[in-house]
């Protein structure tokens, strides 16, 4: 099986890709810079989820996962890009141009309430309000789309470790 697997340099994107090698699948990492994985099974794509035709990056895939994500840079968080909603939307778009159905995306726990997780986690998710927001809109604009079959992952926290 060949997935691709959007946000390849990401903390779970990143994660991602090492777990689909080692379960024998053929990966194309894709990122918005450039990627470095180094084994036979991973082929490396540089590749805007807002700006290019990501026609020719699906052309032979499986399934798609999109671990597009953002940093926690302040003024990031208080301006996000639109990956969740314009990117996922790209994404899908040109899935069903090249007869793709099967998406995973990565959402969120806190989508559906901040009211999870410690109290140390809750005091900082009044400056994740936007990214949520768009995780959200992500999941709606998903539902709309008829001919894909998607799942989104909700994990409340996302840390390093095994």
């Amino acid at each position: 099986m060949q997935i691709t697997v959007f946000g390849s340099t990401g903390r779970v994107g990143s994660r991602v890709v090492r777990q689909a090698v080692d379960r024998g699948f053929t990966v194309k990492a894709v990122a918005h810079e450039e990627a470095t994985f180094e084994h036979s099974a991973v082929t490396n794509i540089v590749a805007d989820v807002l700006e290019d035709d990501l026609a020719e990056v699906l052309e032979g895939t499986d399934a798609v996962i999109s671990c597009l994500g953002v940093g926690n840079d302040p003024l990031t968080l208080l301006d996000p890009p639109p990956l969740y909603t314009q990117g996922t939307l790209n994404i899908a778009t040109k899935m069903k141009e090249v007869g793709l159905d099967r998406l995973a995306v990565i959402s969120a726990s806190f989508v559906e309430t901040f009211e999870r997780g410690p109290l140390k986690f809750r005091a900082t998710l009044p400056a994740l309000s936007l990214v949520f927001k768009q995780m959200e809109q992500m999941e709606a604009q998903l539902a709309r789309q008829s001919e894909l079959r998607w799942t989104a992952v909700r994990p409340g926290w996302i840390l390093e470790g095994d």
